[in-house]
């Protein structure tokens, strides 16, 4: 498990560094959907710290056959929930889990979303340092 996490830690760092694909989703002012394949989506939010740093956050939506695999959460709870919400009311998508890669802020806004229970349905997924934990 350690080295799947170590995988994607280095697709999101690779997908940081590079720009991204042309194909861009606007959700809010603070989060947005990239396509870069068919079945790969990168999620970026940004956190706003005041006098213009604006900090951004990566993570994926990997999708098949209709379902969708979360890779980290925005930074907050309203983007997390726009997050969920779009592939499933936008995209006809059945998200069947969200996983954590690391315990930090900005991976892991709104755990509990509102309308979706723990997110109801949604199988989470974290590091063996646990999230959860953490947001007590």
């Amino acid at each position: 498990m350690s080295m799947r996490i170590n995988k994607i830690l280095s697709i999101l760092f690779f997908l940081s560094v590079f720009s991204l694909g042309e194909t861009s989703i606007t959700i809010s002012d603070s989060l947005e959907i990239y396509r870069l394949r068919e079945n790969l989506y990168v999620h970026r939010s940004y956190e706003d710290l005041g006098a213009s740093h604006h900090i951004p956050a990566n993570g994926l939506i990997i999708v098949n056959d209709g379902e969708a695999v979360i890779i980290d959460t925005p930074w907050n709870d309203g983007e997390s929930t726009e997050l969920i919400n779009y592939p499933e009311t936008q995209m006809g998508l059945d998200i069947r889990a969200i996983v954590l890669t690391h315990w930090y802020q900005d991976c892991m806004g709104e755990i509990v979303i509102p309308g979706h229970g723990n997110p109801g349905g949604i199988e989470l997924i974290e590091h063996t340092i646990s999230l959860l934990e953490n947001k007590r």
